[in-house]
This record gives C-alpha cells, structure tokens and sequence, in this order.
C-alpha cells in the first residue's frame, strides 16, 4: 500500500530545521539566563523564574499575533503574486509595530502587582528589576518577529535561524560579562542578564533590518506600492493571528500559575520549577517550529490549490511530532538526575 505521507517526512523536517532552531532560540535566551544566574545563588535564580513566568505569557502571545503574517504571505507566495506578498510584508511590520507597543505597556503594568503575589521577599527584589529590563526587549523582539514570519511565509527559514543563533552567543557573551563582572564591567547579577537579553534582542531586530536591505528576499517586495496603515488588513492579522497568541497563553499560563505557586512554598521550590520548566520549553518550542514550518507548506499547497498535499503534509508533521516528543519523553524520565544538575549544584 502506498504511503501517501513518504515523500512529505523529509521536505518538512529539512523545512522545518532552522524554523525549530530559530524559535527554540527564542527559549533559549531563558534558558542561558537561568544556567548563568543558577551559579549565583537560589534567590537570583528564583527571581529569574518568577519574572519569567510572567513575560512568557506575553512572549508567546506577541509571538502567536506575529505568526498570522505566515500564512498570508505564503498564500500570495504560492499563487505567485507579488503585490500581495509585499501588501502583507508592509501590513505585516505595522500590525508588529503596534503590538509590541502596547504589549509592553500591559507587561509593564504587571510591576505594580508582584508585590502582591505571594513571594518571598528578596525574590520580588531580585525580580522587578529583571523583569523591567526583559519588558523592554518585547518591542524590538516583534521587529524580529515580522521580519522572521515574513521570512518564512517565502519559504527562506535560514535568514532567522543565524540571525537568532548569532543572538543567543551574544546574549551568554553579554551574561558572562554583566552577570558575573569580567572584562572590567560591573558584576551585577540577575540585572546583569536582564542587559544581556535586551541588548540580543535589540541587536537580532537591527540585523534583520539591515539585511533586509541587502538581499533580494527582500529588496523584490520593499519597493512594490508602499502603503499607508491599513486598519482591515490590522483586523485580519489579529482574527488570525490572535487566537493563536491565546492559545499558546492558555497553554503555557498554567505552568506560569505553578511557578508562582512554588514560589508560596519557598524560593528553592520556585528555583526547582524554573529548571524543570526551562528544560520542557525547549521541546515544546522544537514542536512549535515544526509547526510552523508546515502552516508554510499547507500555505503555499492552498496558494497552488493542491488540497491532497495540504492533508498529507501536514499529518506527516503530526507522526514527526509525535516520534519526537515521545523520544524527548524518554530522555527526560531517563536523566533526570543528571540534567538539573546542569543548573546549578545545590542538592536542594
């Protein structure tokens, strides 16, 4: 019997690579910082996660709006119509423009409530401050992320991945500095990694901008009918992309609630969770690249109206979905003595 799946295992997975290393990356930047703040003590380790598991519900719904210019895109791609291709582009960094801005507001706001989350004392100290610097990464990290989508909406998933690649050794770079206070800067701690986040991050958006100049990707669409702000095609970004963004925060917002819950018993509970949760992040994130990277094919198949491939590629990256999770299952049951250890060495 004909496997109908066959021939769509390979093209997606070689599709979906740099998609999963890109956002995975995205992960990451938390993860480097818990690592290198987990070798200065509990207390700064358990404000890292209490911080963080506030902005995670505002990363990944500014990241799930950003993934609605994917589809659109590699409709138009796929019918091979270049004026609607650059309509979205354009559409597409407004829409993030406006979403980065006042998610950081909102995220912002959250400051005044933490005191009242039921922390210990120190963690909240360690936290605001952190949590403060890493808000002001969500506006140039939507830059990133309507450029990355656009990307990726024309097939070209590479140009993210090294951009994000590059972002991450610059952040642990910048962490070992700041962090710790080598080559004549400050130690200063948990802080310190919040700068290293913001200055990545900054630095990925100023990339992606200057090298959208520079290659043809970009330069095809940049200068077709540049448009004022549209506000229906701002609608359909948000029906789109919207519900997305919700269920990536109901999906994550409960393992936020847990951190915070930890923290009611004590920091070392809290730090504890924050490592559990840094490890899992970077499997589901791998999961959500491969995800990605097939909204592009069955976008581009609906764009050539070729609906049997559209089914097939995309229940082919159910089965690869599936082989992996449950491979990354095993590894976790299997050393889950060792990898916290990863962390940081108090046995508690």
């Amino acid at each position: 019997m004909k496997n109908n799946y066959l021939p769509h295992y390979w093209p997606n997975v070689k599709l979906a690579t740099p998609v999963v290393l890109a956002q995975a990356g995205q992960m990451l930047v938390n993860v480097a910082d818990t690592v290198m703040v987990g070798q200065v003590g509990t207390i700064p380790l358990a404000a890292a996660s209490f911080a963080n598991s506030i902005f995670i519900n505002v990363l990944v719904l500014g990241m799930g709006i950003s993934y609605a210019l994917t589809p659109l895109v590699g409709k138009a791609y796929g019918a091979k119509n270049k004026d609607e291709c650059a309509h979205w582009f354009q559409q597409g960094m407004y829409a993030n423009i406006i979403v980065g801005l006042v998610l950081s507001v909102i995220a912002g706001s959250i400051i005044f409530l933490m005191p009242f989350m039921g922390q210990e004392q120190g963690v909240v100290e360690g936290a605001i401050p952190y949590y403060f610097i890493i808000v002001l990464s969500i506006f140039p990290l939507q830059i990133f992320n309507g450029y990355k989508q656009f990307a990726e909406g024309l097939s070209n998933t590479k140009i993210a991945m090294y951009i994000t690649i590059g972002g991450n050794l610059l952040n642990v770079f910048l962490n070992y500095i700041f962090i710790y206070g080598h080559l004549g800067a400050p130690a200063l701690g948990l802080l310190g990694a919040g700068i290293g986040t913001l200055v990545s991050r900054i630095a990925m958006a100023l990339v992606f901008m200057w090298i959208s100049r520079q290659i043809g990707l970009f330069k095809t669409y940049r200068g077709i009918h540049i448009k004022a702000f549209s506000r229906s095609a701002f609608i359909r970004i948000l029906k789109l992309g919207l519900p997305i963004g919700l269920q990536s925060v109901i999906e994550v917002f409960a393992f936020s609630l847990g951190s915070i819950m930890m923290g009611w018993i004590n920091a070392i509970s809290l730090a504890a969770h924050q490592i559990v949760l840094s490890m899992a992040s970077v499997t589901y994130m791998m999961s959500s690249g491969l995800a990605s990277a097939t909204t592009i094919k069955v976008s581009i198949f609906r764009g050539k109206k070729d609906y049997v491939s559209v089914k097939h590629s995309a229940f082919a990256s159910v089965h690869l979905v599936l082989i992996f999770m449950t491979a990354m299952g095993i590894l976790f049951l299997s050393l889950r003595y060792w990898l916290p250890s990863l962390f940081v060495d108090e046995p508690d």
